[in-house]
């Protein structure tokens, strides 16, 4: 292939969906290692006082009268620390979308088929509908945009179908 020849059909797609897919993968692996979620305790409350067993973080709903309280801040933690394992099936989301709609597209492209692409352009649709609204009841739908964004570029790079060469039986 020459610098400036037309890709074949697919190949730029395969890469937006290898994008994808790496994308869908990197956040899997994020909600298991970043320390997101801060855990919803009232805040706690150290005294500098000159025993042990004084100093020791109170949970406290007031700042303490004493003299020399500051406020301790809260770790951070995991979205599956702080969710349990049951949060990666909504993660695992995008990277599976990914995967359907790569296969979808391969199909599309090598065997011709119209309804995988519809079924293609549907999943990628859904897809960034999903984490737009995602974005609005959680913080974590805006980190699948990019998802949807790029299937729905791959689907239009996979382009339409063509049609079944002439003398083929319809499947």
């Amino acid at each position: 292939m020459r610098p400036f020849d037309r890709p074949e059909p697919g190949q730029s797609a395969t890469l937006l969906v290898g994008v994808a897919v790496g994308w869908g993968l990197l956040l899997f692996v994020l909600a298991w290692f970043l320390p997101l979620v801060t855990p919803q305790d009232p805040p706690t409350y150290a005294t500098a006082a000159p025993t042990a067993l004084a100093t020791a973080p109170t949970s406290l709903a007031a700042p303490p009268a004493q003299a020399g309280g500051v406020l301790v801040a809260d770790p951070r933690v995991s979205l599956v620390a702080a969710d349990g394992h049951g949060v990666l099936l909504l993660v695992a989301l995008p990277l599976l979308v990914s995967l359907l709609v790569g296969g979808l597209l391969r199909l599309a492209v090598h065997r011709r088929s119209a309804p995988a692409a519809v079924a293609a352009w549907a999943l990628a649709g859904a897809a960034l509908a999903a984490a737009a609204v995602g974005s609005v009841t959680v913080l974590v739908g805006i980190f699948a945009a990019p998802v949807g964004a790029l299937l729905l570029a791959a689907c239009g790079q996979a382009g339409r179908p063509l049609p079944p060469p002439a003398g083929a039986r319809p499947a």
